[in-house]
């Protein structure tokens, strides 16, 4: 039994926190070579899985990365500039399609992070990347991870159709299967590398990776590193580039909003066009705008499946009893925009309401999930976005240029295109 579980107080606690294993459904949606840190069912692989890595996440190594990520947003508003001074092309501004810009600096900055080597593509403006498993060959990385995300959230719902996926005359499939080996590439290459050249001199994710050591003291194979690589690599991506995304098109289509934030920046008096993140971190409004961006944008916008362990008593929610086997899941979209827990303004942008939480809108608050399983990579998402943030918004003035923007929904949620005008203040 299948169980979407939006009820009661303690929706986040129960039903994400400890005594829980991950379903063969979160796996089948994510993909790779062999279980990766977001796919491992068994609680003591995942333990050994996130310490891999989680000193690169903890909060001084977060704060460690400003620099590299300082760098890109520079040469991100360089790019703006040059855009701008090009010329007005409605009412004095701008435009662009700030989704992709977003994308080409999570790229750059990840690449940079994980494999100490950016993708180029704020320099080039484009998505274009060679790929390993086809020589000679460049694929867009954006169409790439929309493919991959829109395919593969299929076979976790329904898994009885992924041995047949490929006889299917719809493309669908195909296109996210070929997403995913893109992805694939990508990572795999930077691995093999890394590893025929025996010693690595180097400081980033990879580094951890080719360095730690399995459960029976064994260094990790190609496999589990080039796993690991991919779900960095995506996860890393995804929930900068769309959250940004639509904190812009919120801004935009809220004047109030935009106005009180730049004036709370404008206080921090910094001459450096790029914010520090010692300046930025512990702005309220800041903080408030970034909240509800992700309470009404969260990147997983699906309830990743969790089942109640066999051999227990099964687990009570309020009157309803889940016997063992029973798959439970929290639909993060529809907790972050229940009326009952967040009024009945639930829909609309407004970050006032974070000046004053009720202790059931926090415990609701679940854009990383909660738990042993919550997202490894916060700390540093939340130095990345805030950066990006207050450095755009002190520098420009916004207004949107379409009316509306359209989304999808796979294992991510994101805008398809937010295009926005943009000038100097």
């Amino acid at each position: 039994m299948l169980v979407s579980w939006t009820k009661g107080p303690y929706i986040s606690s129960t039903a994400m926190g400890e005594g829980w294993k991950s379903h063969p459904g979160t796996i089948r949606q994510f993909p790779s070579l062999t279980r990766s840190i977001f796919t491992a069912r068994n609680r003591a692989e995942h333990a050994r899985k996130r310490r891999y890595i989680a000193h690169s996440f903890a909060p001084k190594s977060s704060r460690a990365a400003e620099g590299p990520i300082a760098d890109k947003v520079e040469l991100l508003v360089r790019k703006w500039d040059e855009i701008i001074d090009k010329g007005p092309q409605f009412d004095g501004f701008a435009h662009l399609e700030c989704r992709r810009w977003f994308t080409y600096l999570s790229f750059d900055i990840t690449g940079d992070l994980l494999f100490s080597e950016p993708f180029g593509m704020l320099r080039n403006g484009s998505d274009l990347v060679k790929v390993d498993n086809k020589p000679g060959s460049y694929v867009s990385m954006m169409n790439s991870l929309a493919q991959r995300s829109a395919a593969v959230a299929t076979p976790g719902i329904l898994p009885w159709l992924k041995p047949h996926a490929h006889h299917l005359p719809d493309p669908f499939f195909h296109r996210g299967m070929d997403g995913l080996q893109n992805l694939l590439g990508v990572t795999s290459s930077h691995v093999k590398e890394r590893m025929a050249a025996g010693q690595d001199n180097h400081d980033d994710w990879l580094s951890l990776l080719l360095r730690a050591r399995d459960d029976q003291g064994e260094l990790l194979k190609f496999e589990e590193i080039a796993s690991e690589s991919l779900t960095l690599f995506m996860a890393a991506i995804e929930t900068v580039s769309n959250t940004l995304s639509a904190m812009m098109y919120y801004l935009a289509t809220s004047p109030s909003a935009l106005k009180k934030l730049q004036t709370e920046l404008d206080g921090i008096h910094v001459p450096a066009t790029v914010a520090p993140f010692t300046s930025v971190r512990a702005l309220p409004y800041l903080d408030a705008v970034l909240n509800e961006t992700m309470r009404l944008h969260s990147v997983l916008g699906i309830g990743l499946p969790r089942e109640v362990l066999p051999g227990s008593k099964g687990v009570q929610l309020d009157s309803f009893y889940f016997p063992p086997g029973t798959v439970l899941s929290v639909p993060i979209y529809t907790i972050h925009r229940s009326k009952d827990i967040w009024g009945q303004d639930a829909n609309e942008f407004r970050p006032e309401r974070w000046e004053k939480l009720s202790g059931r809108q926090n415990a609701s608050f679940i854009p990383f999930g909660h738990g042993p399983a919550a997202c490894v990579g916060r700390n540093l998402a939340e130095v990345e976005m805030k950066i990006i943030a207050a450095t755009l918004i002190r520098r420009y003035e916004f207004c949107l240029v379409d009316s509306g923007v359209e989304s999808t929904e796979g294992t991510t949620r994101k805008l398809i295109k937010v295009n926005i005008g943009i000038k100097k203040r």
